[in-house]
């Protein structure tokens, strides 16, 4: 069975997708499931290009993966006293001063300091050619016409403000590629490509399942599930809604942290029901037809205008290469401590424990499937 993966953008929550990946890979090579597409927006477009680029290791590109997040992971500079409850804010804190060698250097030092109104001279703060050195150590180009996964990543087009979605199908993907889906301002600039500037995908949709699916169908010959076939869908939500009320917010960081799961969370709950819709309409057709091919022979000419009309809703719907999606969410949930890192905090211990819970939900949402 064909299998699409969708990756969402949230810094260093993309550690997430990386244990929800370990659980994933092995099981879809036990069920001799074929991951076909793989597309991802921000870090969830790194995490996407490193599996697609090494999935042809005999792990399926885990290992390369979380080599991925073990040289993301950073020490954090001791800024306020040795207390457990502090420990995430040393880790953002390092990370506003000193950046992330491995992603993004300060470009405006002690920028934090500065009231905004001095802000007005810098369209960014940090420099994030590191993202695109790391990336060069495991592939440097993908496509076009790369074999499965497919890898699509999603980044903001400035010259028309629309999503523009790059193929490995049609488009030669290089890390550069990647750091423009992973350009989100006003902290990191934009990133050119041939002449264009983009920003980070997730600014347009944090879940790019629609425009992956646009791209399947909407390209003909293009690698992918088969139409009228059935389709499994993992989304990986980094900032999913809380499933409680929250409480009241704390102060600023809290402020930040609300915003940023409001802006980022997933809106494909429209995607979801129409898929719903679709997948009813194909097994209605496709039972109709296996009906009609059970009226004894003598009886065919009765139903032949009936037969016709369901052979062509049938050529209708291979011709615009619709299957049946079975849609599963993985969810990280967060919880008020974890509020102060936010998208940040990229200390060791953080990052292990957001690969671990990645792939206890993911194991999870694969029982219930079994």
């Amino acid at each position: 069975m064909d299998v699409i993966l969708v990756l969402q953008g949230g810094g260093s929550l993309g550690a997430y997708e990386c244990g929800v990946y370990q659980a994933l890979a092995p099981w879809l090579r036990t069920k001799d499931h074929k991951l076909s597409v793989v597309c991802g927006t921000s870090i969830g477009a790194m995490n996407a290009s490193v599996i697609a680029a090494r999935h042809g290791d005999p792990d399926q590109g885990v290992g390369a993966l979380t080599k991925l997040w073990q040289s993301l992971s950073a020490g954090s500079v001791r800024l306020f006293p040795p207390l457990a409850s502090l420990d995430a804010a040393n880790a953002v804190w390092t990370s506003l001063l000193f950046g992330n060698p491995r992603m993004f250097r300060p470009t405006v030092p002690f920028w934090t300091f500065m009231p905004p109104v001095a802000w007005g001279p810098f369209s960014a703060f940090y420099d994030t050619t590191p993202i695109q050195d790391t990336l060069e150590t495991f592939f440097s180009t993908l496509g076009p016409g790369h074999g499965a996964p497919r890898l699509m990543l999603t980044a903001v087009d400035l010259s028309t403000e629309r999503v523009k979605v790059f193929d490995s199908f049609d488009t030669a993907i290089t890390p550069r590629h990647v750091l423009a889906s992973c350009s989100l301002p006003p902290t990191f600039p934009a990133t050119e490509l041939n002449g264009t500037s983009y920003w980070d995908g997730g600014l347009w949709s944090n879940t790019p399942i629609r425009e992956a699916l646009n791209a399947i169908q909407e390209t003909p010959g293009s690698p992918g599930p088969e139409a009228l076939t059935e389709c499994l869908v993992f989304l990986v939500e980094l900032l999913a809604p809380p499933k409680s009320d929250p409480g009241p917010m704390r102060g600023n960081w809290d402020v930040w942290a609300r915003r940023d799961r409001i802006i980022f969370q997933d809106k494909s709950g429209y995607d979801t029901k129409a898929a719903g819709a679709f997948n009813a309409h194909i097994d209605f057709v496709l039972q109709a037809r296996g009906l009609l091919d059970s009226i004894p022979e003598s009886q065919q000419p009765v139903v032949k205008q009936l037969a016709d009309h369901i052979d062509g809703e049938i050529k209708n719907l291979q011709g615009k290469r619709r299957f049946n999606l079975k849609i599963y969410r993985v969810a990280r949930e967060g919880n008020a401590a974890e509020d102060v890192g936010r998208e940040i905090d990229f200390s060791p211990e953080r990052i292990d424990r957001l690969i671990q819970q990645g792939k206890r939900d993911a194991a999870n949402v694969i029982k219930a499937i079994n």
